[in-house]
């Protein structure tokens, strides 16, 4: 199994110093809406989530024969695995909220000190994770490692449509996607004396991908943050009238109800289409989904 990436907080002194690596957030000075990526041929602030991009330098290219050069450290030992990167792509993963952020209504803003832990785990789509994650380390264009930490504080002032609403802050990080070929086998070492160590049984797999945190050039780990409209009382999310359009993104809120209420206001329950007039007045008026009220008639 693969390590974690997180992202620390830096009031935790104790959680930093097992971190080998400290890497510092983008200056609040170019952090519009979205954080910035300075990279120029994949950047999820001018991409649709989503959007498949194909046209980012390639680090290692796909040979005439469809597969992909494996790789040899110092010691002249083939590593076996081989990673041709063919395409990008990024999502918005699950939300984390921010430390002590839940808002009563009124003015709330989100202060630059306070923090979130973003836990995610590696995922590739075959089942060889140590020999794909060392070649997706050499294959890919972006910024791909195993563990890494980092700390986040960015300011925001509570969106003027919920300033009469409860809620909290949370943050929601970039995930990006490489898919492309990946060539692998068994190492075979070789005895004292004999031939050099090579590769057996060598498969080459095509569409393979990997997911994980979208870290920059710089290694900082990107996403948005925003506020998230709920109940006073109980604290459940409210309707999608009232919610970021992030929120809204399938996978996004811990909620799981969330996202199925929205697809609900769509004609066929189809996020892809319009949403229904009858839908949106009634989240207006607080009344989505339907329910029934204390007279037992539908709302």
């Amino acid at each position: 199994m693969l390590p974690f990436l997180v992202l620390l907080s830096s009031a935790s002194a104790a959680t930093a110093a097992v971190i080998s690596e400290r890497v510092n957030i983008i200056p609040r000075v170019q952090q519009p809406s979205q954080p910035l990526i300075n990279d120029a041929c994949f950047n999820p602030v001018n991409r649709m989530d989503g959007e498949s991009v194909f046209d980012c330098p390639r680090k290692v290219e796909v040979k005439e024969d469809g597969t992909c050069p494996m790789h040899w450290n110092e010691e002249d030992l083939p590593r076996c695995a081989g990673y041709c990167e063919v395409r990008l792509s990024y999502s918005y993963g699950r939300e984390q909220p921010f430390d002590t952020s839940r808002c009563g209504q009124g003015d709330c803003g989100l202060s630059a000190e306070t923090s979130a832990t973003v836990t995610k785990s590696f995922s590739f789509t075959l089942g060889i994770e140590s020999q794909a994650g060392l070649a997706v380390s050499l294959g890919a264009t972006w910024g791909w490692s195993e563990s890494k930490g980092t700390t986040t504080g960015l300011s925001r002032e509570k969106p003027d449509k919920n300033k009469d609403n409860c809620g909290y802050w949370t943050f929601v990080p970039y995930y990006v996607s490489s898919c492309g070929t990946l060539t692998h086998g068994d190492l075979k070492t070789r005895s004292v004396g004999g031939p050099r160590n090579s590769c057996e049984n060598v498969v080459t797999t095509h569409n393979v991908c990997t997911t994980s945190l979208w870290k920059n050039k710089d290694g900082n780990i990107g996403g948005v943050p925003i506020f998230v409209a709920t109940e006073c009382k109980t604290q459940k999310p409210l309707p999608f009238c009232k919610q970021d359009p992030i929120f809204l993104k399938q996978g996004v809120a811990q909620d799981a109800s969330v996202y199925n209420e929205f697809l609900e206001a769509h004609f066929d329950n189809d996020p892809s289409k319009d949403i229904l007039g009858t839908a949106l007045a009634m989240c207006d008026q607080g009344k989505w989904p339907p329910g029934f009220n204390e007279t037992g008639q539908v709302y």
